[in-house]
């Protein structure tokens, strides 16, 4: 086989919209050129957004092998741009890879502020703090990566978290102590579970891939 994929799970860079796909990550060039044209025509890993019709290379290393010398090279269109003058309301942006599975799922950061609270979690610092409402990015990223169901997600979506905040804070008063015991009706005490599950799952699931 001249190519070689992988299922990736991807943000668009204009409206953050996740979708999931397959990408290259290694192909064997002077062996067939329907592989080849993927370089040749600016067609390796292009796409376009479903949502907000953005198009552009997916942030992601690709191994290039030839196949008469041997030679490798890899390639991350970082900056790439095409001429996209026959569209001009196109925007080139380009799409980040969140989260690669070969043998088991990987997840990728693109900061390295990122990767230190990442390291820091692993070594069993992580405590999630209770920021609501929830990002819908991360909403998505959960259903896509099945760690919350669609009605978990309803839930996040249609709690009313300044209702519940403002609750919090009354019960909280000033108390130094967070630990002590709160009552919430059973939908807010819902979404207040659902939350921290979702959030303590990205967590767990965005890891480093070294390139």
């Amino acid at each position: 086989m001249s190519y070689r994929k992988l299922q990736a799970i991807m943000r668009c860079n204009k409206c953050k919209q996740i979708a999931e796909d397959e990408i290259y990550s290694e192909l064997t060039v002077n062996e067939d050129w329907k592989t080849d044209r993927l370089i040749f025509e600016n067609e390796l890993n292009f796409f376009k957004c479903e949502q907000c019709g953005n198009t552009g290379f997916v942030l992601y290393p690709v191994k290039v092998i030839d196949k008469e010398s041997g030679e490798e090279a890899c390639i991350i269109p970082v900056v790439e741009t095409l001429n996209l003058s026959e569209d001009e309301e196109t925007e080139g942006m380009g799409f980040a890879v969140l989260e690669v599975t070969d043998k088991k799922p990987l997840s990728i950061f693109y900061s390295l502020s990122d990767l230190q609270e990442q390291v820091h979690n692993w070594g069993g610092g992580n405590e999630t703090v209770f920021d609501p409402p929830p990002q819908e990015q991360d909403i998505e990223e959960g259903l896509k990566k099945k760690l919350i169901s669609e009605q978990e997600a309803a839930i996040l979506r249609n709690a009313n978290w300044d209702d519940i905040l403002r609750e919090l804070a009354e019960q909280l008063g000033d108390k130094d102590n967070y630990d002590c015991e709160i009552e919430l009706e059973d939908k807010k005490e819902d979404a207040v579970d659902v939350y921290f599950k979702l959030m303590e799952a990205l967590i767990q699931e965005r890891k480093v891939i070294y390139l």
